[in-house]
């Protein structure tokens, strides 16, 4: 069974609020992370970079934990919105990046 060893809040770029798509790169003890959001579909999509150069597709849903299937890193985006829209991700969501361990 997966548990989260260490969990790391990822900042989302408040400059970003107004637009539709944006990326941004993020140090932690885990390496360097790159995001990238954008608007398709009438949802918000997301990418990450990892620090071997993979990259990685998550969904922007409210309190679910993506990445469950990988046993490194897992994430999920915390909000009190069931969902978002082109203009309330910024501000009411926050990202938390997870290392998993084994119990």
């Amino acid at each position: 069974m997966k548990s989260v060893v260490s969990s790391y809040i990822v900042n989302l770029p408040q400059s970003a609020a107004s637009t539709l798509s944006f990326s941004f790169t993020t140090n932690n003890a885990l390496g360097t992370f790159t995001f990238v959001f954008k608007w398709l579909n009438n949802q918000w999509n997301g990418w990450c970079t990892l620090p071997t150069g993979e990259t990685r597709q998550f969904g922007c849903v409210p309190d679910v934990v993506d990445w469950t299937e990988f046993p490194d890193y897992g994430i999920v985006i915390d909000s009190a919105l069931t969902a978002f829209n082109s203009t309330n991700l910024i501000g009411n969501a926050t990202v938390y990046l997870l290392q998993w361990g084994n119990t």
